[in-house]
């Protein structure tokens, strides 16, 4: 599952229009239990290839809400709207809630989110 969510997100566009090109390319989704790998390459948008795995994955298991903080990092909100959007386009009826990093740094942490924006440095 993960990685057909990978594929259907535009890291570039991402980069060059939310982040205004201000920040690096991102080149993955975080492990389970924020085990970290090494870096992967970034994939292109391959939505046919993802909507293929999402099929073999189960979809629609996947709750439609997309979680993120809207006060940690720079256009955080913004990140997870554009995320949500491009995963629209490979099926899923993304919502997004977002909420101030008190609230949500302590039910990301509880694992109360299928799909959320996190960092670390």
């Amino acid at each position: 599952m993960r990685q057909a969510l990978s594929m259907a997100l535009n890291r570039q566009a991402i980069v060059e229009r939310v982040m205004r090109a201000t920040r690096s390319l991102p080149a993955q989704f975080l492990p389970p239990r924020r085990r970290h790998l090494a870096a992967a390459e970034a994939n292109a948008v391959r939505r046919r290839q993802s909507q293929r795995l999402l099929a073999e994955a189960g979809y629609p298991r996947l709750p439609p809400h997309h979680h993120g903080p809207n006060d940690r990092i720079v256009n955080d909100a913004k990140i997870v709207q554009a995320v949500a959007q491009m995963f629209t386009r490979i099926g899923i009826d993304a919502k997004v809630e977002v909420m101030p990093w008190s609230v949500y740094a302590t039910r990301s942490s509880n694992g109360e989110f299928s799909v959320a924006l996190n960092s670390w440095a």
